[in-house]
């Protein structure tokens, strides 16, 4: 599946769209060709996730999972900085919770890489496990 990631893009950014956009994310995550490609707009999924409509957030749950179920091992590489620097700084408990669980499928799907990455990783779990939610503080402490 060819994906035009300009399209994706303008998708996202439009209200009306972003639960279609983030679910053709998803589909097209399938497929490891279009890994870096949509590398460059995991961030902007994650963030989805705080949205106020219900199916945008949904949509973004799918999408993260969907696209980290099929990283390839250099994918895990690529994409662990973006999730580490989302959840450092961001303030929405939603997409903490998200890269939670991003960082545990990344975990399950490349243990090497994600132990090469250990040093920067556990500071920001440590930081997480002191959050105020629960879900959140839960998550990070499985992970």
């Amino acid at each position: 599946m060819v994906l035009d990631i300009a399209k994706v893009a303008a998708a996202i950014a439009v209200k009306a769209t972003k639960a279609e956009a983030l679910n053709e994310f998803g589909a097209a995550a399938v497929d490891p060709a279009n890994e870096p490609a949509l590398s460059t707009l995991f961030e902007t999924v994650l963030l989805c996730a705080s949205a106020k409509d219900k199916s945008v957030c949904l949509a973004a749950e799918e999408a993260a999972s969907s696209f980290c179920k099929n990283l390839t091992k250099p994918g895990v590489a690529l994409a662990l900085p973006t999730v580490l620097r989302v959840s450092e700084e961001c303030t929405k408990w939603q997409v903490k919770l998200l890269c939670c669980q991003v960082l545990q499928t990344m975990c399950r799907r490349a243990p090497a890489i994600y132990t090469r990455h250990l040093p920067t990783v556990v500071p920001v779990l440590s930081a997480l496990m002191w959050e105020t939610k629960k879900a959140v503080k839960k998550a990070a402490t499985k992970t």
